[in-house]
């Protein structure tokens, strides 16, 4: 998985199912698997696993984008100023206005629906 998805993944275990770092470590290798160079999928489903589907179920309930298997990779800041053409700092600053995206410790991470609130609408845009 990726950086903004490893963040996520530990963060939201850690916050929603009440696991140390050191535990989803040995929860995933026991599974056989490692958070470095594993998918999200395999991880998410190992720690399911591990901690019963009750406590996942109400972890899941509270963490939508955590625990969505469907949905589509986080993206950073950097990576949403890129599709948008705006500065990180922008990005940060209509994110924060909007309330898109989450704060994940010093992170922002976006899923594509958040993307697509913070795209400037076109209504708005000087006439050139």
């Amino acid at each position: 998985m990726n950086e903004a998805e490893r963040t996520l993944f530990y963060t939201g275990a850690a916050f929603y199912l009440d696991l140390e770092d050191g535990e989803i470590d040995a929860i995933l290798a026991r599974a056989g698997l490692s958070a470095e160079t594993d998918a999200l999928a395999a991880c998410r489903a190992a720690v399911r696993e591990a901690v019963g589907r009750e406590t996942w179920d109400a972890g899941a309930a509270s963490g939508r984008l955590l625990f969505d298997g469907d949905a589509e990779p986080l993206l950073t800041t950097d990576e949403v100023a890129g599709r948008l053409s705006v500065s990180p700092r922008r990005v940060r600053a209509l994110a924060a206005r909007r309330e898109v995206g989450q704060r994940v410790g010093g992170a922002w991470l976006f899923s594509p629906d958040d993307v697509e609130r913070l795209r400037p609408d076109k209504r708005y845009r000087r006439k050139q």
